[in-house]
């Protein structure tokens, strides 16, 4: 299969592995499958201990607030979940607090920009602009009006100036009019700043859905600048109380022997959480404070050792009996986790992109109600979080070559952490994703799920089971949404004739680079990019291909190299096409000082030398405004003006003795931002 016969596949009609009752029975039945359960419930009548002893052999290291709720809600249950949730919700404000602070840094270093971005894109006109600023400062007619501003847009013809008094006076005023609307933008941009009105207001709305900052702020991050690294740094700083004691337990003793006898099975017990002694073909129950009973008996969890899957089965129904019974009941904080192994299971051959998809992780979720449960966070939901774009086109390759569990695991590694939906350990599966008030749940269900998880888990170990429906799910995964930058839908557009393969792979790697260059990950390297005069694929319009670091860059040298303004580019498309591999480019000399008594064109003086020859005396120390070269964005010279017409006037000075005639594009003036 070639990679782009992949994309026919969202097309075909494929057949799905059927998981009807009848046919996961017949399915299972093939498999040696191993199964085990742990099925939390509330039993009446049941007191989970004697005090005894704080155990501070059972602290643990702070991660999340997920980690602390499962802590202190664990052991005896000394802590209510109102208790609990006091300190986290405490911690959570504290926490925001600090994140604000962390957020508002961002924002005051990235206003300026993120404010005049969006007003240039929403609320600024820079054609209208200058036209208005023509008529009001010109008598000019409409059509005087328009020749102006073509002169001024088109590429300037120097022997036109000489011989063209009228062609160069539009120049002029056309120059005069871009300077002042810039001018005119800064107070627009630092009004917005200063009145905080609604093109700031949503600028920051803009910046803040964008803020990828946001995303490296962990709450661990904040627990370890408060010093909060232990759950007993926690119980210090928080009304908390320790939830393990060394000893006690006499009622699950008991229970335990009931269970026991009842069932005719092993049963070890403990009165902490994860204290009983596990041992082959024995039974586990002890306390769950993240069960919540609503003060009635205790939150205990009944652990089964792993069993061939029929025996499970019966071992299920047995349970269930014996749990209506004793009057034992379940609600939303009780869970279902059904563990599953099968032949030939390890981390290295298991694809969990496939167990994900075939499974239906979100359907089981939905079925029990569990979609929003903390402690099994949906396995899809984080395997869509780890999508990189970047990868997609390498995940499809490598798919297409038969190398499926490789590229799955270039999406999701199988590591994970405990309150996952699917959540794998070293020889088996724990899924978590059953669970509610199961024992009202129809028996047939509860089965069924389990048979569901041990054909998944087989077809995932299983590179070459279902290969065509995998492929079908692999694609609807992986296609996000259209931004730009989507390598399937360059795929589709390839399949469908709309560019040739030559365009599809110049696209798919323009596509990369755009998106590092947009994630920040291509800072200070030097590209090729395209800049198409016209917009892209305008027809006859003019295109150059240059190096630069930036799209800003790039269109500065555009704009110098067509000797045209950078404000007439404003349709140009400015797209990078691949890193630059070539030496380093050589940079503009700095400016030199001279011993001549007067300048050559293109020779830039020193600031003192031009005070000097321009007989201002000192400008430094209390300047006001600025020349830059529009190509490098280098200071030139600085002076001082006391009217934006008489920086025009000093400005054109400058220009007369710097050698340079007055319609340049290469040069500008500007106030110095303080």
């Amino acid at each position: 299969m070639r990679l782009f016969d992949l994309i026919q596949l969202q097309e075909q009609r494929l057949e799905e592995v059927n998981m009807s009752p009848t046919n996961l029975r017949l399915l299972a039945s093939k498999i040696s499958a191993q199964g085990g359960m742990e099925f939390e419930m509330c039993v009446p009548n049941i007191s989970e201990g004697d005090e005894g002893e704080f155990d501070y052999d059972m602290d643990e290291r702070v991660h999340s607030f997920d980690d602390i709720e499962n802590f202190f809600m664990g052991g005896e249950g000394f802590n209510s979940r109102q208790q609990v949730s006091r300190a986290i919700s405490s911690m959570q404000d504290d926490y925001m607090e600090w994140y604000h602070e962390q957020k508002g840094e961002a924002w005051a270093n990235d206003q300026e920009e993120s404010v005049r971005d969006y007003i240039v894109q929403n609320d600024w006109d820079e054609d209208a602009e200058r036209r208005n600023w023509i008529e009001n400062n010109y008598d000019v007619t409409d059509e005087e009006i328009d020749n102006i501003i073509e002169a001024g847009e088109d590429r300037v013809d120097r022997d036109r100036m000489d011989s063209d008094p009228e062609y160069k006076r539009r120049l002029q005023i056309y120059k005069e009019a871009s300077d002042a609307i810039e001018l005119e933008l800064d107070a627009k941009v630092e009004s917005a700043i200063d009145d905080q009105d609604s093109n700031y207001e949503n600028a920051y709305e803009e910046w803040e859905d964008n803020w990828e900052g946001g995303n490296d702020i962990s709450e661990e991050d904040w627990f370890h600048s408060q010093g909060y690294r232990y759950m007993t740094d926690v119980e210090q700083a928080y009304d908390l109380t320790w939830p393990y004691l060394q000893e006690g337990g006499a009622d699950i003793e008991m229970l335990a022997d009931e269970f026991g006898s009842d069932l005719g099975v092993k049963v070890n017990w403990s009165s902490s959480y994860h204290g009983g002694n596990r041992k082959p073909d024995t039974w586990v129950i002890e306390p769950d404070g993240s069960i919540d009973t609503d003060g009635d008996g205790a939150g205990l969890e009944f652990v089964s050792p792993p069993m061939p899957i029929p025996q499970m089965i019966d071992s299920l129904e047995s349970v269930v009996s014996w749990a209506k019974k004793k009057g034992c009941y379940t609600n939303d904080s009780t869970g279902l986790h059904m563990n599953v192994s099968v032949p030939g299971y390890s981390y290295d051959n298991l694809d969990y992109v496939k167990l994900a998809l075939f499974l239906g992780d979100e359907h089981v979720l939905s079925e029990f109600g569990r979609e929003s449960n903390t402690y099994c966070k949906s396995a899809i939901s984080k395997i869509r979080s780890k999508i990189d774009p970047n990868q997609t086109g390498q995940i499809l390759d490598q798919f297409s070559k038969n190398l499926n569990t490789l590229a799955a695991k270039n999406i999701h590694g199988g590591i994970t952490d405990k309150y996952t939906s699917i959540n794998t350990k070293d020889k088996y599966v724990e899924f978590r994703s059953p669970g509610g008030d199961w024992l009202n749940e129809d028996l047939t269900k509860l089965t069924n799920t389990m048979l569901r998880f041990v054909v998944a888990l087989n077809i995932a170990i299983d590179r070459d089971a279902y290969k065509q429906e995998y492929a079908k799910k692999l694609y609807k995964l992986l296609s996000p949404a259209d931004d730009g930058t989507n390598t399937l839908q360059l795929f589709s557009d390839f399949k469908a004739g709309k560019i040739d393969r030559e365009q599809l792979i110049s696209n798919v790697k323009s596509a990369g680079i755009q998106r590092d260059i947009k994630r920040g990950r291509a800072e200070g390297k030097l590209f090729w990019w395209r800049v198409e005069k016209e917009g892209r694929n305008a027809p006859n319009g003019a295109v150059l291909e240059l190096v630069a670091a930036s799209k800003d860059e790039a269109l500065q040298k555009a704009s110098a190299e067509w000797d045209i303004r950078l404000g007439a580019l404003t349709r140009a498309s400015v797209t990078p096409i691949k890193p630059y591999t070539g030496s380093k480019l050589e940079q503009p000399a700095e400016p030199q000082a001279s011993d001549d008594s007067q300048a050559r064109p293109g020779q830039m003086l020193a600031q003192t030398d031009y005070e000097n020859r321009l007989g201002w005396g000192s400008q430094s120390a209390d300047a006001n405004y600025e020349i830059v070269d529009r190509r490098t964005l280098r200071r030139q010279f600085v002076f001082i003006a006391n009217t934006p017409q008489d920086a025009e006037r000093k400005y054109t000075q400058w220009l007369d003795l710097a050698g340079f005639p007055h319609d340049t594009e290469n040069f500008g003036w500007r106030p110095i931002q303080r």
